[in-house]
């Protein structure tokens, strides 16, 4: 692959295909260096405000259950699933999390185009390296990415 001017494999060259990265959909891309990027404090307020709606939600949803019940031990072992859909189900489907959505911001593509589905998927894949890590990557950061944002180009 390094030899080709393409990076072909070898079922590449000789199916005369390369492989491209995916043109994600046009529309609506923001112009990145008209905008103002969010610092690293509003970032960190947002995923505070992300945690208490989404502690109300568990405390809810357990409180619903009795700690009696069969299922109850199941539902507290599948909380670290239940987060990482939080993140990425509002992420996929609004580009921001309800956090980001009171303080209004919003998770785009390096590119500027609004956030899809891989995207979304990818950076929240990271966020348990956020506690240890985030602060540092964003401060050292030049577009205030944390390790997600850097890997799924957000």
């Amino acid at each position: 692959m390094e030899s080709s001017r393409f990076y072909q494999r070898l079922g590449d060259r000789a199916a005369r295909t390369v492989v491209i990265k995916k043109t994600r959909r046009r529309e609506g891309i923001i112009d990145l260096r008209a905008i103002t990027l969010a610092s690293t404090f509003v970032r960190a307020f947002g995923f505070f405000i992300d945690l208490l709606f989404f502690g109300a939600f568990i405390w809810f949803f357990l409180a619903s259950l009795r700690p009696q019940s069969p299922g109850f031990s199941f539902v507290v072992s599948l909380l670290p699933v239940i987060a990482f859909g939080y993140f990425m189900i509002f992420e996929m489907l609004t580009s921001s999390t309800p956090g980001k959505i009171i303080l209004k911001r919003q998770s785009i593509l390096e590119n500027g185009e609004e956030l899809d589905n891989s995207a979304a998927i990818l950076r929240n894949l990271f966020r348990p390296l956020d506690f240890p890590l985030a602060y540092l990557f964003i401060t050292l950061s030049r577009r205030k990415q944390r390790l997600g944002d850097y890997v799924a180009e957000t």
